[in-house]
């Protein structure tokens, strides 16, 4: 049991992907970590900026520091992940393929936030990729928000 920065912090999140079943989570360190497999045989990636060609939103130093509980899904040959920065953005990090390098978005601007942050996202389940989340205080749909 890791009680240090690399702790799970969230509630893990899983989905069935071509790869298996892949989960995520968050860390102490407000890291997202990614695992991919079956019970008793998972693999592990720390998804954090500038390891193995992971990208950072544009107009950011760094990626940025994760909370609350992550979101994630299958959209075409894509995996999605969906999280709450500490100063409510929402972020998207998206790849091919759990090794392969993830591309981060900051979808803040996308998204009707009524001059609040983003407080928790959902992915609704279905063919397109539609986000139900706390925005401002109220609940919002978003549609083909991303992507």
């Amino acid at each position: 049991n890791d009680t240090g920065r690399n702790a799970i912090t969230s509630d893990p999140t899983a989905v069935v992907a071509p790869e298996g079943v892949v989960v995520a989570a968050l860390t102490a360190a407000h890291r997202l970590d990614v695992f991919v497999g079956a019970p008793g045989n998972w693999s592990a990636s720390a998804i954090v900026a500038d390891a193995a060609g992971t990208s950072r939103p544009a107009n950011d130093a760094s990626l940025p520091g994760l909370v609350g509980t992550p979101s994630i899904a299958v959209r075409g040959a894509e995996l999605v992940v969906l999280a709450a920065t500490a100063r409510g953005r929402l972020i998207e990090l998206a790849s091919l393929a759990i090794a392969a390098p993830w591309s981060s978005y900051d979808l803040t601007s996308l998204a009707d936030t009524r001059g609040g942050g983003t407080a928790g996202i959902a992915i609704l389940p279905g063919g397109r990729l539609e986000l139900l989340g706390t925005f401002g205080g109220d609940l919002t749909q978003l549609t083909d928000a991303v992507g």
